[in-house]
């Protein structure tokens, strides 16, 4: 979320409530690195997330495969826990240090480096689910988890659809399913699967995967909905950030839908 303004109080495009209660902290945190670590960048912050998220992937990808115990798995369930948190973090920091000199920051390049590393890093995870379903021959297990890496995009593209045009839709959706449709539930669901595919014969990964698709999907058409509805208050600002965070959304839906049908179709090792 690098350079991104989030305005809680009015207009804003980062409008969930989850945000605004969680602001206060993470400003902190960030503060205290700044303070800390003044040389301390939110690309650096970016490319850890990115790393933590993959290493951490890999990690549950093979713990999987050797099935590994609970107590062995808390390291990846760890990396990528951490790395998550650097989502949060990173857009914190820039404000920080806009604060300073705002011409440290860019917030348009800020978009596009957010909406890669969000990405990336979901569907480095989804990959990840992929290739372990396969190995365990979970067949059901590994169509969910192809179908939810496949619709994760789907949310934040039809978000900088509207956007682009000028018009704000809500960030998170309403209950549960409209939780589990943004960026934070995918992340939260998303570590679980990764990490405890299955948990006492129970099929975590197959249900929260499938969860997960609906849950995108629903996002994704409720999104549509009130982006017709909704007037155009933008300005021409945030509009340019929207059209160049789309043709990125767009540009890694075409790259991960790739990446991802590979891994489906790739034969399990035997």
């Amino acid at each position: 979320m690098s350079g991104l303004e989030y305005q809680p109080k009015d207009l804003g495009t980062r409008n969930s409530r989850i945000r605004e209660l969680t602001q206060k902290p993470i400003t902190a945190v960030s503060e205290k690195l700044h303070q800390v670590f003044p040389s301390l960048h939110p690309d650096h912050i970016n490319l850890a997330g990115i790393v933590g998220t993959a290493i951490g992937s890999m990690m549950a990808k093979r713990q999987n495969f050797e099935n590994s115990t609970v107590k062995k798995k808390l390291l990846s369930t760890a990396v990528l826990g951490i790395s998550a948190l650097m989502d949060a973090l990173d857009g914190s920091l820039a404000r920080v240090i806009q604060k300073e000199d705002p011409a440290k920051i860019n917030t348009k390049r800020g978009q596009i480096q957010d909406a890669i590393v969000d990405r990336t890093s979901e569907a480095a995870m989804s990959i990840s689910r992929i290739v372990s379903a396969e190995d365990r021959g979970d067949k059901i297990g590994k169509f969910f988890a192809l179908s939810s890496g496949l619709t994760n995009l789907l949310p934040s593209l039809t978000r900088a659809e509207a956007e682009r045009h000028g018009k704000i839709v809500p960030e998170a959706g309403t209950g549960l399913a409209g939780l589990m449709g943004t960026r934070i539930g995918r992340t939260a669901t998303g570590i679980i699967t990764t990490v405890f595919p299955e948990f006492k014969k129970i099929p975590v990964q197959t249900i929260l995967d499938a969860i997960t698709t609906v849950s995108n999907t629903m996002t994704t058409v409720d999104r549509i909905r009130k982006g017709k509805e909704a007037q155009a208050t933008l300005s021409n600002e945030k509009k340019e950030e929207a059209k160049a965070r789309e043709m990125i959304l767009a540009g890694l839906a075409v790259l991960i839908a790739g990446a991802a049908l590979a891994a489906y179709t790739r034969k399990k090792i035997s």
